[in-house]
């Protein structure tokens, strides 16, 4: 008897199941007319509907939407797919590109097979796919641009072969809970998980050393996050966009690694849920705006390391008692560091916490160690 083949994906990998039979590689369902397998209540891709030139796939213009790339295609092309109604795809082996855009906005489309041939898959490959919910992206990739972003993927696992998220990688991908990141990922870029508003938690491996700015800034319902002590740079937002955890609203947690010696930039501005803060030994430098808007924010510690505390560190700080935090004497007194809604409205000197007397040209003055606050 001759092999039954697959006429959707080719497979000969065909289970009977009553009076049809199924392919175990595509789903395709078939019924057998005269010794020839048929498809059954699908509309069939034809080679007819797919431009291929040189090996890339550069427009499909069939009616199915449940699409099998026929074999020998090497690239699939940008826009290949751009807002097409399709919901299936299956890549074939010997693809090793998916170029920019190339299922932009398709967003009926919910599964996609994509093989272990592939290594590189391009800007906006799958942007705003919002029916698309998982995906497995095998280890033979090595490059995700901002592939997902806006898609609707609830988890995902980053393959070993990955040593970069990169920029804007999953950016608003508003329903994804939960992230694995394997220890071959050294670096995580700008925006990578920007307003990833589900996602609750998250494990950064040792194998990271730099996190970008941006990079979980508005996940609104991260909880807690452990940096490891590989991490030595967490971005900041002063000048190129926002700090790394800024708008992270119900943060309440968060470990600084000893390997940070600088605080950067608006890093934590605007966690409204963290109380408590404790800055390591590592640190020298606290930049402006690092701990802004913390308004549920009442103990900092700060360690003796710490040279340099820029202004408006702890601007709109309110449950924060400046006269309880220790600051050291070796910092500019022209430094605000809590802005009007610390030193200036309560009146405390930031070293001895002595009264405060206005002076003329615009300055106080302590009464008890005479260091001068200058109002900027």
């Amino acid at each position: 008897m001759q092999a039954l083949i697959c006429e959707g994906c080719g497979s000969n990998r065909l289970v009977k199941k009553g009076d049809y039979y199924q392919c175990e590689m595509c789903d395709t369902k078939h019924v057998l007319v005269a010794k020839k397998v048929e498809l059954q209540g699908t509309v069939q891709t034809k080679a007819a509907d797919f431009i291929i030139k040189a090996g890339t796939l550069e427009k499909y213009n069939g009616e199915a939407v449940d699409v099998v790339i026929p074999d020998g295609v090497k690239v699939l092309g940008k826009e290949c797919f751009k807002d097409l109604g399709i919901e299936k795809v299956v890549i074939p082996e010997g693809v090793i590109e998916i170029e920019d855009s190339a299922f932009s906005g398709c967003k009926r489309l919910k599964y996609v097979q994509l093989p272990n041939s592939l290594a590189i898959i391009k800007n906006a490959a799958f942007y705003s796919c919002v029916s698309l919910t998982t995906i497995t992206i095998p280890n033979s990739v090595t490059t995700i641009g901002n592939a997902f972003s806006g898609s609707g993927l609830v988890s995902v696992q980053i393959p070993d072969s990955l040593t970069t998220i990169e920029a804007h990688a999953f950016q608003e991908c508003t329903s994804l809970t939960s992230i694995t990141i394997p220890d071959s990922v050294k670096t995580i870029e700008p925006y990578a998980f920007h307003k990833c508003t589900s996602l609750t938690s998250i494990t950064i491996p040792d194998s990271v050393t730099t996190i970008g700015r941006g990079a979980f800034s508005g996940c609104t319902s991260l909880k807690a996050i452990a940096i490891p002590n590989s991490v030595t740079t967490i971005g900041g937002g002063y000048g190129t966009g926002v700090g790394t955890f800024e708008g992270c609203t119900s943060l309440v947690s968060i470990t600084i690694p000893n390997s940070v010696t600088v605080i950067e930039y608006g890093v934590f501005s605007g966690c409204t849920s963290l109380t408590s803060i404790t800055i390591p030994n590592s640190v020298t430098t606290i930049k402006g705006h690092a701990f802004a808007n913390c308004t549920s924010l009442n103990s900092v510690t700060i360690p003796d390391s710490v040279t340099t505390i820029e202004r408006f560190a702890f601007q709109g700080c309110t449950s924060l008692d400046p006269t309880k935090v220790k600051i050291s004497q070796r910092y500019s007194p022209r430094c605000e560091i809590f802005d009007k809604t610390g030193f200036f409205q309560n009146g405390y000197c930031e070293y001895c916490a002595g009264p405060l007397k206005k002076k003329l040209l615009g300055f106080w003055k302590c009464t008890r160690c005479g260091h001068e606050y200058y109002n900027y």
